[in-house]
This record gives C-alpha cells, sequence and structure tokens, in this order.
C-alpha cells in the first residue's frame, strides 16, 4: 500500500521523546498515517498534509479504522 510505512516503534519513540499529552503533533508527509495512529493512541492532537490523494486516503482508512475500534472498545 505504502512504499515506506514508517515503524510504530520509531514514531512512539519520537512523539515521547519530543511531546507531552495533549501537545500537536503535526506530520507534513502523513503517508501511510503511522504517525497519526501512534499519536492518537498516545495522548496527543494531530494534523497533516499530503500531497499524495492515494496516501491521503490510505492514511484516512487507516486513523479511522483505529479511532472507531477504540471508540468501540471504550463504549464496551
Amino acid at each position: 500500500q505504502h512504499p515506506a510505512i514508517f515503524p510504530e516503534n520509531l514514531a512512539k519513540d519520537h512523539i515521547h521523546t519530543w511531546s507531552n499529552s495533549g501537545d500537536l503533533i503535526y506530520d507534513p508527509m502523513v503517508g501511510s498515517g503511522t504517525t497519526l495512529k501512534c499519536a492518537e493512541i498516545m495522548g496527543r492532537n494531530w494534523i497533516a498534509s499530503e500531497i499524495s490523494k492515494k496516501y491521503f486516503q490510505l492514511s484516512e482508512r487507516r486513523v479511522s479504522a483505529h479511532i472507531k475500534q477504540t471508540k468501540l472498545i471504550e463504549f464496551l
């Protein structure tokens, strides 16, 4: 789906090192959405941009699926 998926553990390490809970994370090249997914997991707010419509849609599906799953777990 994406030729260079960012490893989640690397994203989490950077988010943890350079931000605090509630901070805003900006990903200027969102790609597959790894940084956004990890920011969501770690309690950060986030915004992103992506020049490729294909990758934007990929990240949107990936992050939306994670958020829906999280909300379902909270509901149960």
